[in-house]
């Protein structure tokens, strides 16, 4: 259990995003297969704003954080006074690699440090444009 909980402080870290798998039940305002647009590589480039972080399908917060992925390979992340970068490759269609190549983040990660992780893209209720990535026990919608 405790593995489970600092695995999720990595990822957190690493992206200011932590990702899980979808559960069972999803929560209030993740988007569900039947609203999910086709991706078509590159769509999660440009800027997001994190609007909530579970774990193992429960709400660990929803403390707002900003991500971009820039068209150059590279990243930005920041939020709660601590921000990371590095870069980023779409492996596949909806897979993407995050390299941290900085982090004023605290918790000492050894940099740098790779993380993989899935993501669709899809519509809010509110017609925004959603992002869902998961990584391990960690699931984290962004909007734009």
């Amino acid at each position: 259990m405790k593995a489970k909980y600092i695995l999720g402080l990595i990822v957190t870290l690493f992206l200011l995003t932590g990702c899980g798998p979808t559960p069972n039940n999803e929560p209030e305002g993740v988007v569900n297969e039947t609203e999910e647009a086709e991706n078509d590589g590159g769509d999660y480039l440009g800027s997001w704003t994190r609007t909530a972080v579970y774990l193992g399908g429960e709400l660990l917060n929803t403390t707002p954080a900003n991500l971009t992925f820039n068209a150059d390979g590279t990243y930005g992340s920041s939020g709660s006074g601590c921000a990371t970068s590095g870069t980023h490759e779409e492996i596949d269609e909806g897979t993407i690699t995050m390299v941290m190549m900085q982090n004023s983040c605290p918790g000492n990660i050894a940099l740098p440090l790779t993380v993989t992780y899935t993501y669709t893209i899809g519509e809010t209720e509110d017609e925004l444009e959603q992002m869902t990535t998961i990584t391990g026990p960690q699931m984290e919608t962004y909007v734009r």
